[in-house]
């Protein structure tokens, strides 16, 4: 939710009034925040889904995939920013700015 309250905000810490901003660029961020969002569940879901099956094959794919991230430093440290939401564009609250 930090990144939409900046998002939001961003326009009227320019000194735009809502006039000037407009309802429908308002509406055009949440709504492409939305959709970003939905993506998640999806995601969390896939991965879980994966992670329960008890198929042999599955369990081998993932062993290998593990094995491969768990062997490149690189891949890996990519994988935990991103966990932690240190990657792509962090919204300000969460790096501790103000708005």
């Amino acid at each position: 939710m930090p990144a939409l309250q900046q998002k939001l905000i961003a326009p009227f810490s320019l000194g735009l009034s809502l006039i000037v901003i407009g309802a429908g660029l308002l509406l055009k961020v949440c709504v492409t925040w939305a959709l970003v969002s939905l993506g998640k569940p999806r995601w969390t879901d896939g991965l879980n889904r994966l992670f329960s099956n008890r198929s042999e094959v599955l369990r081998a794919v993932r062993d290998l995939g593990l094995g491969v991230v768990d062997r490149l430093p690189v891949l890996k440290r990519m994988f935990i920013r991103e966990a932690a939401g240190l990657a792509g564009e962090v919204p300000k609250l969460l790096k501790g700015e103000a708005l």
